[in-house]
Formats: structure tokens, C-alpha cells, sequence
């Protein structure tokens, strides 16, 4: 990331407690929220994030995983930058198919457990720079 390029954090997350946690825990000062895939689409199209936390199961006619595996008109994965999976399900099959897309899935995160203050700070320090500092020790 260039020195004067501001970090974006989108959160796409439908359980406000998550996305509360993820948005606390990021220490990023400009982080976008959106709560369904209607949302997240606007939210892309308007400008591509640093880093994006995926929840799969967002509880709409579009799920996640679709939008995960959406590719723009030149065939380019339509969120160009790191992807976080946040799901409540840990099955084999549904990793497979977050990491077989066109998008760049970095971690797959399971809920509740995964979901942690020291793996959210991980996470967007090693994506959006070290800027973030932690309060937690």
C-alpha cells in the first residue's frame, strides 16, 4: 500500500455484534459497512476496499459465496482486493469453494470461535499495513 493511500476495511456482515467486533477490533480509520449483498455491490462498485471480512450466510436472495465468486465484465473477480471469510460453517466443501473462485481468499474464519480481537488485529495489520496498533496487552 502506498504511504498516502488511506486503508479501506469493508465489513459485508448482516449480525451487527460481528460486524461491532470486526469494526472495534481493526483500528482502521475508515471502515465501511454493509449488511447484505445489495449493500456490499453499492458499496464495491462505488470504490474497491483494501480488505474485505465476507460473511457467507447473509441471509438474502444473494448469499456470500456468490458474491465472492462474482467476476466483473472483463472476467476480473468483481472484489479485487483480500478476502476474510467469516461463516458459521466449516465444512470442507463450502472452504473449497470460497478458495476455487476468482476472488483472493486469505483466511476463512470460523464463527464464534475464530472470530477473535487477536485474529481480527492479525489480520488487518498484515493487510492494510502497520498502522494498527493493540490495546489488548
Amino acid at each position: 500500500m502506498n504511504p498516502g493511500t488511506k486503508s479501506d476495511l469493508l465489513i459485508i456482515e448482516n449480525d451487527p455484534d460481528n460486524a461491532a467486533l470486526i469494526k472495534n477490533f481493526s483500528r482502521q480509520s475508515y471502515v465501511r459497512l454493509a449488511g447484505s449483498v445489495d449493500q456490499a455491490i453499492a458499496a464495491i462498485q462505488a470504490k474497491q476496499p483494501s480488505l474485505t471480512f465476507l460473511n457467507l450466510n447473509l441471509r438474502s436472495d444473494n448469499d456470500g459465496l456468490q458474491l465472492l465468486q462474482r467476476s466483473d465484465n472483463s472476467g476480473r473477480s468483481f472484489i479485487r482486493g483480500p478476502v476474510v471469510i467469516i461463516s458459521g460453517n466449516s465444512d470442507p466443501e463450502t472452504r473449497d469453494k470460497c478458495l476455487s473462485g476468482p476472488t483472493r481468499v486469505v483466511a476463512f474464519l470460523v464463527k464464534p470461535h475464530d472470530l477473535t480481537p487477536e485474529q481480527i488485529l492479525k489480520l488487518t495489520d498484515r493487510y492494510l499495513g502497520a498502522t494498527i496498533k493493540s490495546n489488548l496487552l
